[in-house]
């Protein structure tokens, strides 16, 4: 998965894993579990190979959004 402009075109021919993290959650929405885990391995290689502060954010993160592990939308505790 490339860097992708405003435009649709290339802008850089190597991924992220934010991207490859994106691909994982668009796969698991369209019922694709393989593809997803698929995309989630690479996204962890990748941010274990090339480590940066956000790329290896996203590959601990979306994983865990993915499975339900964090739940953004749940109640909080204490919250009425």
């Amino acid at each position: 998965m490339a860097a992708l402009g405003v435009t649709g075109a290339a802008i850089a021919a190597e991924s992220s894993p934010l991207s490859l993290t994106a691909g994982a959650a668009a796969a698991t929405a369209a019922g694709d579990g393989t593809r997803a885990a698929r995309l989630r391995h690479r996204a962890a290689a990748l941010a274990a190979r090339r480590p940066t502060y956000y790329g290896d954010a996203w590959a601990a993160l979306g994983p865990a959004l993915l499975d339900g592990s964090i739940d953004p939308c749940g109640d909080s505790a204490g919250s009425s």
